[in-house]
């Protein structure tokens, strides 16, 4: 993405005249290339298999993150800081009319802490692992329901989670 259109789209953040993008995500894994995320998965991780949730509400997504998590997206703001380029380039892809791969979301229990390599004490709460950029603008237009990646092992207990 060029600087000056970066520049262009906080400029009209700030202004109050940010254009409403057309919000589309890809649906089928087939369709998706992991690695063209700027922050891509762990490689274990895509390894193990990933599954779409389609039509998740995000009311009820953000609700049932760690407080940490939920308290960025409830804010509903863009552009915290003045040179967050991955919140532009998500916003001119959609505004091109893109599809963007939809955001991941994990629970970090000890079979995830385990297969990455992570310390710390495993959780039953939902955290973002990619995707929190296009979640934010979600979350600042008001879209009530998006789809997410989960992993293919976790798939049943995030629906539990998310009812």
């Amino acid at each position: 993405m060029l600087p000056q259109r970066h520049d262009q789209l906080v400029n009209a953040y700030k202004a109050g005249t940010l254009p409403r993008p057309d919000i589309q995500w890809h649906q089928n894994l087939q369709d998706i290339d992991l690695s063209l995320q700027p922050d891509k998965l762990h490689l274990k991780l895509v390894a193990e298999g990933l599954s779409i949730l389609p039509n998740v509400r995000l009311k009820t997504l953000v609700s049932r993150m760690r407080e940490a998590d939920a308290a960025i997206f409830r804010r509903k703001k863009l552009y915290e800081h003045a040179g967050d380029h991955q919140t532009s380039r998500a916003l001119d892809l959609w505004l091109q009319g893109e599809k963007l791969i939809p955001p991941t979301i994990l629970i970090f229990d000890q079979p995830f802490m385990d297969l990455v390599c992570r310390h710390g004490i495993p959780s039953t709460e939902l955290q973002p692992v990619d995707g929190k950029h296009r979640l934010s603008i979600c979350c600042y237009f008001g879209i009530h329901a998006i789809p997410i990646l989960v992993l293919e092992r976790q798939l049943d207990q995030i629906k539990r989670i998310l009812k």
